[in-house]
């Protein structure tokens, strides 16, 4: 049951997973061998209405699992707190309109970084990270992978 005097509302008809799709772009700093800070920025393809319906700004401070080399493995693991929103638009039965499901203002980031560097300043990487978005709450999950460009 939905009270549009509310505003608006999202019906879930199944429970589970809405998946989405972001560009999500990052950057690392190392602070000696083991530390280090970072900063993202997650744009949202297709998100609803509000000047950060689709933008979450996150910072982050890391352990590196495995000192970084030229080249090799790497892994790191990482807590961060982050700002916009993520919004999702489940699917609605037929003839229904179909809302996003808002969350954020702020939020916590936990997560890892996991790749292999082919050269000094070229990788491939995935970060999978888990989300809490609060006051309006949201649990979600980013998967990330792609390549990663050190200088």
């Amino acid at each position: 049951d939905c009270d549009l005097t509310e505003g608006y509302c999202v019906q879930l008809n199944q429970p589970g997973f809405v998946p989405t799709y972001a560009l999500r772009l990052g950057f690392n700093v190392n602070l000696g061998p083991r530390f280090l800070l970072g900063g993202t920025f997650r744009y949202q393809f297709g998100a609803g209405e509000g000047s950060l319906s689709s933008i979450l700004l996150g910072l982050r401070a890391g352990v590196n699992v495995i000192v970084p080399q030229d080249t090799g493995a790497r892994a790191s693991v990482f807590l961060g707190t982050s700002f916009g929103q993520i919004q999702l638009q489940p699917p609605q039965l037929e003839g229904q309109k179909e809302p996003y499901i808002i969350s954020g203002l702020n939020g916590v980031q936990l997560g890892g970084t996991f790749g292999y560097w082919f050269t000094e300043n070229v990788g491939f990487y995935a970060t999978p990270e888990i989300h809490l978005l609060f006051p309006t709450f949201m649990f979600g999950i980013d998967i990330t992978a792609g390549l990663s460009f050190g200088f």
